[in-house]
């Protein structure tokens, strides 16, 4: 069955019961294990501009961020096997402010980790605009792979107030040929924006959430100020270890360095080793990372942290 004629069955059903979508179980449980978890950045790009991310950061800061090259596979190699020989064996490569699929050799990063029997898990962030069907013919033999797709709008408006490119067809096009083509791949949708029934978006999702191995995440907003870095603010509550940093064993990028923080740290001024230097292992026993769970354990935020907005 067509992906349009499920939308419409799946609109008529919401109508007679609009329970009917509360009703959809996620298919699968991330076995995800934030103590043994690091996140690697292979780059700093993106082709898209949203307004809470690259968008609202200053253009100049943006032009000298870009000096950081995208990571080569021989580099990404060796990160792995320094991460793998301390006993890490969760991967995220979601970059802080990029589309992972710039890399022409992303794949080929993919099955490094794919092959190696100590990885239990990966998770890769997308936008899914530079998906070819070749890369998800690829994407979908992967069995160790989380693919998390973001969702930044219902409709093209929105779509483009979002994110500032009209992309919102293209996106559409990316996502029946995801639908028709992912085989048994892990997915994960990851709500960024509201979902109504007037329109196909929430339709097409649960058409995936029904029929493919794919879960919804709904408690995921917009990372309003980038710990600063955009010129926005919110109140928020937070206490203890951020999750999205020292609680999950930071982030190494291009040259080995290790940062606390790996979403927000876009000057990598958070560096606490250099995994070619030092062990990993060593590395979170310095006095640095110490001090700096030590702090958030006490809900001390200081530093970068002192002005992120973040909250879990």
């Amino acid at each position: 069955m067509q992906l349009e004629e499920i939308t419409k069955k799946f609109k008529l059903l919401y109508k007679i019961n609009r329970s009917f979508y509360r009703d959809i179980k996620d298919k699968f449980i991330p076995l995800e294990n934030n103590k043994n978890l690091i996140s690697i950045i292979t780059l700093n790009n993106c082709n898209l501009n949203c307004f809470f991310c690259r968008g609202g950061v200053d253009s100049s800061k943006l032009k000298e961020y870009s000096r950081f090259k995208i990571m080569n596979t021989i580099e990404f190699k060796e990160i792995v096997e320094r991460c793998l020989e301390s006993d890490i064996n969760f991967f995220d490569l979601t970059p802080a402010i990029g589309e992972p699929f710039i890399d022409k050799d992303f794949i080929n990063k993919l099955l490094i980790l794919e092959k190696d029997s100590r990885v239990i898990e990966y998770t890769v962030t997308t936008n899914l605009l530079l998906l070819t069907g070749d890369h998800i013919s690829k994407l979908s033999e992967l069995k160790k792979l989380i693919l998390d797709v973001s969702i930044y709008g219902e409709t093209s408006e929105e779509y483009f107030k979002n994110t500032t490119c009209n992309e919102f067809a293209n996106f559409i096009e990316k996502l029946k040929l995801l639908y028709y083509n992912c085989g048994d791949l892990k997915m994960r949708f990851i709500q960024r924006c509201d979902l109504t029934d007037e329109f196909d978006m929430l339709h097409y999702i649960n058409a995936f959430r029904l029929n493919k191995n794919v879960n919804l995440v709904t408690n995921e907003t917009f990372n309003v100020n980038r710990a600063g870095a955009v010129s926005q603010s919110s109140t928020r509550s937070r206490s203890g270890i951020c999750p999205f940093g020292p609680g999950a064993g930071g982030g190494v990028v291009t040259g080995g360095d290790l940062l606390f923080c790996p979403f927000h740290d876009f000057e990598r001024k958070g560096v606490i080793g250099n995994i070619f230097k030092t062990p990993l292992k060593e590395i979170y026993k310095n006095e640095k990372w110490q001090e700096l769970l030590t702090n958030h354990s006490n809900n001390n935020y200081i530093g970068m942290c002192e002005g992120c907005d973040e909250t879990w």
